[in-house]
């Protein structure tokens, strides 16, 4: 979860970019960053949902939920 939010919190600099390209730029290595982050926590939730309590496994499935939203919407600002 935190490499996810460590690329989301670049959004910041894309914001403060001056021009398009800079922005174009901080944006296509955020989309790269992202997809392996998603990956890697999907592993991670799959574990907790097969070995984890219930509400632990339902956290899980909230958290990837929303992370699965914001690649989305960081996918649609390209």
């Amino acid at each position: 979860m935190h490499a996810f939010s460590a690329v989301t919190w670049q959004i910041d600099d894309v914001d403060a970019a001056r021009d398009r390209a800079s922005k174009d730029r901080l944006l296509r290595q955020m989309h790269e960053r992202i997809s392996s982050a998603i990956g890697d926590m999907n592993s991670a939730m799959h574990e907790v949902r097969l070995d984890g309590p219930a509400e632990v496994s339902a956290a899980a499935d909230h958290a990837r939920y929303g992370a699965t939203l914001a690649a989305a919407a960081q996918g649609a600002h390209r």
